[in-house]
């Protein structure tokens, strides 16, 4: 017993000699992973994930630039608006099915000959020179380049706020003659936003050229108007908001989280893309992480003792189910059932014996083979058991037999239809086989144990009445007599 005692005493001190090495040596590492995490947000995390960001906005508007590309390039339009915008809703029609099978918001065609304005439903309106609200169409007119990115209200979806592909139209001549495109509500957009922070786990907002925040997620809402209305950041704005594509970094303090901001400025939408970091959460991430090891350097000793235990408990469960369990159906084994039968017998009054057998089990072996029969007898251990009581023990007697001995409380009339109820079961079953139905059937012989019975004297009436089902035809239940 002392020695024992000692050795126990040499492996505690040898555990907390390694623990008070470990917290030294984790102290450390979380010094110097407060430094590292501090450079790698400011080098890495923020500037790489602000790229990816922009990379994947453009990707994400690109596709839509596509769209209304192909719309400016389609010959029909440019046919329907040279041959002189006749039946209007044809072209209609081509707007509202460019919406639904894109997966826009909106979808337009102006004639410059014209001036309708037509969209998915018809003509919305005619534009005007003298319309404030049409100015982006005297824009797009006089521009160079074929197509622009801009916010505006959607007058066909209720003034929402609306990113639009705005695209210019020419004969084949070069000439311009109307502009076409399709519109992203800035929903979709906040959308997009959402599926970014979730990924990249970062703040993800947009600020126009006046520093007003007009875009944020659903999920992760900003928690100001303007960013002139961030205390900590309000002095920098002018730094900030300098239209510079050039992706820049800022700090500021938010109560006590320190933020640290990656800026940059899209030119195709005019707002500047804003990737914040809470330096702070990132530490304390840290901090949890050094507790985290600290607390399982502690308890390894244990851990290790528990895994020992477990896995030999394990071992020895498996053991017993090998023991206890056929190996091919996953049902009780007879040796088994025969073991427990001596402590079922005391609970039992009058128990129903169910003795079932798989007719003509033989034929499907020399017809399809060993392992058509293995599968088969699976199977029909799974049915069996999908039709029984989790209560009902069910039992592989041995070949292609299997007993069940019913619940205590079941009754003898709901034991009688359970029997036919498995028989019918089996007979509605058609199981496949390499391409082939196969026609399985089971016979049953149903015995109720008389007090006092062995247990070999009930299984050989149900044995005998399993006989004589065979013998009336198969494929049947037949209940032995009290008396037999």
């Amino acid at each position: 017993m002392a020695a024992l005692i000692h050795r126990y005493r040499l492996v505690l001190l040898i555990a907390v000699l390694l623990l008070t090495g470990f917290s030294l040596n984790v102290s450390l590492s979380y010094l110097n992973a407060r430094e590292e995490i501090h450079r790698g947000i400011i080098e890495q995390g923020l500037p790489l994930t602000g790229d990816t960001i922009y990379s994947e906005i453009n990707k994400d508007i690109l596709r839509p630039v596509f769209i209304s590309s192909l719309m400016a390039h389609d010959t029909f339009v440019r046919d329907w608006l040279l041959s002189g915008e006749h039946q209007p809703q044809q072209v209609a029609r081509y707007l509202q099915e460019v919406r639904l099978k894109y997966g826009t918001v909106s979808s337009f065609l102006v004639s410059d000959k014209s001036r309708r304005y037509y969209y998915g439903e018809g003509v919305l309106k005619q534009v005007s020179d003298h319309d404030p609200r049409d100015a982006w169409y005297q824009r797009v007119r006089a521009m160079k380049q074929d197509y622009e990115i801009n916010v505006d209200v959607d007058m066909a979806n209720r003034d929402a706020m609306t990113v639009f592909i705005n695209h210019r139209i020419v004969d084949f001549s070069g000439r311009y003659i109307g502009a076409t495109g399709v519109g992203l509500t800035l929903d979709k957009l906040s959308g997009l936003i959402d599926n970014y922070e979730r990924r990249f786990n970062r703040r993800i907002y947009f600020a126009d050229g006046s520093g007003r925040i007009v875009l944020g997620s659903g999920r992760n809402r900003v928690l100001a108007h303007s960013l002139s209305e961030l205390p900590g950041l309000a002095p920098q704005l002018p730094q900030l908001l300098q239209k510079n594509s050039t992706p820049a970094l800022f700090s500021y303090q938010a109560g006590s989280s320190h933020i640290l901001l990656n800026a940059r400025y899209i030119p195709d939408l005019g707002w500047y893309l804003l990737v914040e970091q809470d330096e702070t959460e990132a530490m304390r991430t840290v901090e949890q992480t050094m507790h985290a090891n600290l607390a399982i350097s502690a308890a390894i000793m244990l851990l290790v003792i528990s895994i020992t235990l477990y896995t030999v408990n394990r071992h020895q469960r498996k053991l017993e189910r090998m023991a206890t369990t056929d190996q091919l159906t996953g049902c009780l084994n007879r040796h088994a059932f025969q073991e427990q039968w001596p402590r079922l017998a005391r609970r039992e009054q009058n128990a129903p014996l169910l003795l079932v057998d798989i007719d003509y089990f033989k034929q499907v072996n020399d017809s399809h083979g060993h392992l058509a029969g293995d599968a088969i007898l699976q199977q029909a251990a799974a049915l069996l058991q999908d039709q029984l009581h989790p209560q009902d023990l069910l039992v592989r007697w041995g070949g292609e037999e299997f007993l069940i001995l019913p619940r205590p409380q079941a009754a003898r009339a709901s034991t009688e239809a359970l029997a036919e109820g498995l028989r019918r079961a089996v007979a509605d079953w058609q199981p496949q086989w390499q391409g082939h139905t196969l026609q399985i059937t089971v016979s049953i012989g149903l015995c109720y144990w008389r007090q006092g019975e062995s247990l070999d004297n009930a299984t050989d009436r149900a044995d005998r009445a399993l006989y004589q089902a065979k013998q009336s035809g198969r494929n049947r239940v037949i209940i032995v007599n009290e008396e037999s």
